[in-house]
């Protein structure tokens, strides 16, 4: 036996000698938190094991696992006493004590006790509390405002009232607490123009502020147009509507409702067809209309088996259902097809103009346009023939003048229909910026509205458009230029599409696209660049960003690329430095990337490259290498080098730094 115990612990010292017991965790050392002052100065050393924002003048610190406040030159104003402490807010601050949550002043005098499981911030004079699991309201003197008996409750009052739950049920109480909406709902909304929507099981309902269920939560969804205090609701798929009292409207039947704000109509669909009601539940239009429409805000359009008819808000059929489409030509006058022809009536069904015409305008400063058997002329709100029925043609009057033809020759006419500018063109536009490009003997120029020729009658081109004050565009063989109002080329009649890439008052730059390229031109016609694009960005106010094939590349206005293709990210800065400086990111083989800073001209701003910069607030920008953070100033000087483990916000002066 002896033998045998011996063997024994031979063998258990051989299986420990060979046994990995395990290392022991080489503890981390916690950071540790101070501050810094706006230019990057230590101001209170790094010292404390946790630190809040500095908050009307002082600062929660935890040191030793206790937390105390000091001043903004870091004096220590309140002693190291407590659990917890969350910044001052109206002069007091909450702190935690043998795991309950209480008040101190600035003196650190205790003015509400530590009673609380929870508590929240002071906002409009109360502070939300939690005791035993329920939730309440205190004032700044720790009296009870409401009392703490509920799941949840919202942290501020809404249009003066709390959402509140116990026992996963939902009600609504005022802010002295009184039970406004009974806590029996499984949901409740905020109140929204006088109601709140509530939810049993599935269904919903309405109640007031009063407390009083005013729709009773037995639709499956509930719609509120409180303008004229009408709801939509909806059950087995079907809507209605009902006023703020539970009485139907509008009967649940339509799978389509829809109420026009300040109209008078509210139209309605079942299946296919249509049909309309008053806002107090009058039936207008039975379903069975093949489509209704709103007119204006007292008429409504029916169509039914391809006619139409106009109805007002009392349901009175004002037209006979004889029309094949009525539409407004003015707020008093409706153009009207019948037969294939077009004429005007009044509201009243007064035939103004008769129903003879091809083609009717609305009106325009008190003209329209007609056409009767190929010939145009213009009426005026009577119906009168003003301008006789003899032109081929009769564009819309524009400052005085109108477009027209006669027998293939343009000219322009007065509103008396007095011809003010010859027939004697091939072709003309209507007047923009004061000009007209017209064409004469195959050849374009441009007249002013005096009829004056402002660039001579001699451009050769297929097409010629003004396309603002100083440019004209060009066609000839399906290829696209620009011209001056000189008639010099600014863009050559090369190109398949030209377009405005970006105008602002001071500057024009214009995209010209042939297949596989995109050239861009300055207002002179000066060439910036050319190049084969898959997109192209404006940015910053000068500069274009190209991509194409994974790469971008950077150009300033001038045509100089500052920025050759390559895995680049640009980004400006926020807080008006945009028109000076900019981020540029790079991305290596390694997929690591870079951060650096340019000014307008290209020139790196900083001495070394960062792997992240952060947007500008109040003048300082984070910037961070490696795992350490700093901060640069708008002029992009290093402020604090990269060094801290974190840096926060600047409150009241100061942002809180971790080592």
């Amino acid at each position: 036996m002896k033998y045998l115990n011996l063997l024994l612990l031979l063998c258990f010292g051989q299986l420990l000698a060979h046994a990995q017991l395990p290392v022991p965790k080489k503890e981390q050392p916690s950071q540790k938190y101070g501050f810094i002052n706006r230019a990057g100065k230590v101001v209170i050393s790094l010292k404390y094991s946790n630190a809040r924002d500095c908050s009307e003048g002082l600062i929660a610190v935890q040191k030793r696992k206790k937390w105390g406040f000091i001043n903004k030159k870091g004096k220590v104003v309140i002693r190291f006493r407590y659990e917890d402490a969350r910044p001052f807010s109206n002069g007091l601050a909450r702190v935690k004590k043998e795991d309950k949550w209480g008040f101190i002043n600035k003196k650190g005098k205790v003015v509400i006790e530590f009673q609380y499981e929870e508590v929240g911030w002071f906002l409009r004079g109360r502070a939300k509390v939690k005791e035993e699991g329920k939730w309440g309201f205190i004032d700044q003197e720790g009296k009870t405002v409401i009392e703490s008996k509920y799941d949840h409750i919202d942290s501020y009052a809404k249009e003066g009232f709390y959402r509140v739950k116990i026992n996963n049920k939902w009600g609504l109480i005022g802010q002295d607490g009184k039970v406004i909406v009974p806590i029996e709902f499984d949901k409740v909304t905020d109140f929204y123009q006088g109601v709140a929507r509530v939810k049993k099981g599935d269904y919903w309902g309405l109640v007031n502020q009063q407390g009083k269920v005013v729709i009773d939560p037995i639709f499956d969804k509930v719609r509120s147009t409180a303008k004229r205090g009408y709801i939509k609701v909806k059950k087995n798929g079907q809507w209605g509507m009902v006023d703020s009292t539970s009485k139907v409207i509008i009967p649940l039947e339509f799978t389509y409702l829809y109420y026009y704000a300040n109209s008078d109509f509210i139209l309605v669909k079942q299946g296919v067809k249509w049909g309309a009601f008053t806002t107090k539940g009058g039936l207008l239009v039975p379903i069975g209309a093949d489509r209704v429409s709103v007119l204006n805000k007292h008429l409504i359009i029916v169509r039914k088996d391809k006619q139409w008819k106009l109805v007002n808000q009392q349901g009175k059929q004002l037209l006979p259902l004889k029309y094949q489409s009525i539409q407004l030509a003015s707020k008093a006058l409706l153009i009207v097809k019948q037969g294939g022809k077009k004429g005007i009536v009044d509201t009243a069904g007064k035939v103004m103009l008769p129903i003879v015409y091809d083609k009717v305008s609305v009106f325009h400063k008190g003209l329209a346009s007609v056409k009767k058997q190929g010939k145009w002329g213009f009426i005026n709100t009577k119906g009168q023939l003003v301008i006789p029925l003899e032109y081929d043609y009769l564009g819309y009057f524009q400052r005085g003048l109108a477009l027209v033809e006669k027998n293939q020759k343009y000219g322009f006419m007065d509103t008396t229909g007095k011809v003010v500018i010859p027939l004697i063109y091939d072709k003309a536009n209507r007047f923009n910026y004061s000009l007209s490009v017209v064409k004469k003997g195959g050849k374009w120029g441009l007249i002013d509205s005096t009829g004056k020729v402002v660039l001579p009658i001699a451009i050769q081109a297929d097409k010629v458009v003004l396309r603002n004050n100083l440019l004209l565009s060009i066609e000839k063989n399906n290829k696209k230029g620009l011209l001056n109002l000189q008639g010099k080329t600014v863009i050559p009649t090369k190109y398949l599409r030209i377009y405005r890439f970006y105008e602002s008052e001071e500057k024009v730059f214009w995209q010209a696209e042939t297949k596989g390229s995109t050239s861009m031109y300055n207002a002179q016609g000066q060439l910036l660049f050319t190049a084969k694009l898959q997109h192209l960005n404006w940015f910053l106010k000068g500069f274009f960003v190209l991509y194409n094939e994974g790469k971008t590349a950077l150009i300033n206005e001038q045509g100089k690329a500052l920025f050759s293709w390559g895995k680049y990210k640009f980004r400006g800065f926020s807080e008006s430095l945009e028109d000076e400086f900019f981020c540029v990111t790079t991305t290596n083989a390694n997929q690591h990337k870079q951060v650096m800073v340019y000014n307008r001209n290209g020139k790196p701003m900083l001495t070394t490259k960062l792997d992240l910069i952060k947007p500008f607030r109040e003048g300082l920008s984070q910037i961070k290498k490696g795992k350490r953070w700093g901060l640069i100033n708008k002029k992009t000087q290093i402020v604090v080098a990269p060094k801290y483990g974190s840096i926060g916000k600047f409150r009241e002066g100061l942002a809180k730094v971790g080592d």
